[in-house]
């Protein structure tokens, strides 16, 4: 009888033992999966950054461009003002030059 009790109650800490090593495995098996899940949006968010760092450096290549292209534009543009301003002050000195000859002849 006594032997019977025993023999019953490690069958019950076999079952519990059993239960417990399933739950386990299910975890393990849960926690590769996972596992398998982060590693794929590893790879993914690897492969984003890597297009995002390959846009941006072209974004950045075409910006320096668009600036360089504005500051050409720019450079022109004063040397074309410069140059306008230095015809209107020969003009204005031409006119000067003409009034005051007009201003002699007419005191002569």
């Amino acid at each position: 009888d006594r032997l019977r009790t025993e023999l019953l109650r490690c069958s019950i800490h076999v079952t519990e033992l059993e239960q417990q090593l399933s739950e386990a495995a299910g975890q393990t098996k849960a926690a590769k999966e996972m596992e398998e899940r982060w590693s794929e949006k590893s790879v993914l968010l690897t492969v984003q950054v890597a297009s995002l760092e390959e846009l941006s450096a072209s974004l950045e290549f075409k910006l320096k461009a668009q600036a360089e292209a504005h500051e050409e534009t720019r450079g022109k543009e004063s040397e074309g003002l410069r140059a306008q301003g230095q015809d209107l002050q020969r003009l204005l000195e031409r006119a000067h030059a003409t009034i005051e000859g007009h201003v002699q002849m007419r005191s002569c």
